[in-house]
């Protein structure tokens, strides 16, 4: 693999680092296994409930409602991506983004890189993640997304599993990240894997008996957790509303 050069203190001069090394986790695990790690953003004004507002209606009038999702935060743990909760929200994004601390809601909003700001923050967070792997990390990208993870408190994002490896940042608030082994048949069978590659999202089935084989992250503001690629998951809110950063990085 690539080396990067040395690039000296130029770099650190005229940037802030977003993201803290961790020993060697990055270079040595990085999308074969989940690790807890440290970052910078924790109270960054990109995240504050106003400005996420903005951004929600923003991409809603860009792209319409395929950059938003959100629902009750009620939804159980074992819910699929395609079944609506009970009592599904019936506010507005906005109002639902503006009261979060009370408006039991669970937002996510999608492709927020297509606002210039979360777009060059996108690239730094990068920046740094070529500087913790010693390798030019952006060569080997084919994809990327940052998704905003909003949830009132106690707000379940219900067990499932993604194509992607994602950087998991809290920002706001704190959650437990509950992941899985990819790598662990007993958890993760081909015939879910099948199915989720044949078109169904909801094909990983969370059960009550694997629940003690998870690693469970405890993540206050200022923490993160990498997910490697099919890595099955799920999250529960703590008593504070939370706003989390998703990086999404297909290689």
């Amino acid at each position: 693999m690539p080396k990067l050069a040395p690039s000296g203190n130029s770099r650190s001069v005229a940037k802030k680092r977003l993201i803290e090394p961790e020993g060697s986790k990055f270079s040595d695990t990085f999308n074969h296994n989940s690790f807890l790690f440290s970052h910078n953003l924790a109270g960054h004004p990109l995240f504050e409930l106003p400005r996420l507002t903005a951004l929600a209606e923003t991409l809603l009038k860009q792209e319409g409602p395929s950059a938003i999702r959100w629902k009750n935060s009620d939804a159980p743990v074992d819910a699929k991506w395609a079944q609506l909760p009970p009592n599904e929200q019936a506010a507005s994004v906005s109002e639902a983004l503006q009261n979060l601390q009370k408006s039991g809601s669970w937002v996510v909003l999608y492709r927020a890189q297509n606002d210039p700001e979360y777009s060059a923050l996108l690239e730094q967070i990068i920046d740094d993640l070529e500087e913790l792997m010693g390798r030019p990390l952006r060569n080997e990208i084919t994809w990327k997304d940052i998704y905003i993870f909003t949830g009132s408190p106690h707000a379940v994002t219900p067990y499932h599993i993604d194509h992607e490896m994602t950087f998991l940042l809290q920002v706001h608030g704190n959650r437990r990240a509950h992941l899985w082994d990819q790598k662990d048949s007993s958890v993760l069978t081909d015939p879910e894997i099948e199915g989720y590659y044949l078109g169904d999202l909801g094909a990983a089935n969370y059960q009550e008996k694997n629940q003690d084989k998870a690693c469970v992250y405890p993540l206050d503001a200022g923490k993160g957790v990498l997910h490697p690629s099919l890595a099955p998951h799920w999250y529960k809110n703590g008593d504070s509303y939370s706003v989390a950063i998703g990086i999404h990085l297909c290689l």
